[in-house]
């Protein structure tokens, strides 16, 4: 149960850190809280994400090809992020 918690604390802050524009801050906290749960879709969207826009576009964008061919509705959510402009 703690790690959950603690997986949970460090995606929360991931998704806080983009909305901060701090990617670099956000993939360290998806990162660790992917650590701990590693089949959580939502950490892996925010690691994905965070890991674009910190620069590694190759590595962010494999990231979250296989979050959408393991569950194809993340593209919906991923192309509703790009027309909002909050991939660039």
């Amino acid at each position: 149960m703690l790690d959950a918690r603690g997986a949970f604390d460090a995606g929360l802050r991931s998704y806080a850190e983009l909305m901060d524009d701090q990617p670099d801050a956000a993939v360290a906290s998806a990162a660790a809280a992917l650590a701990r749960l590693p089949d959580d879709e939502n950490f892996r969207f925010a690691h994905g994400i965070a890991t674009v826009l910190a620069g590694d576009i190759g590595a962010g964008r494999s990231e979250l090809r296989a979050l959408v061919a393991a569950r194809p509705s993340w593209a919906t959510i991923i192309r509703s992020f790009a027309a909002q402009g909050l991939l660039t």
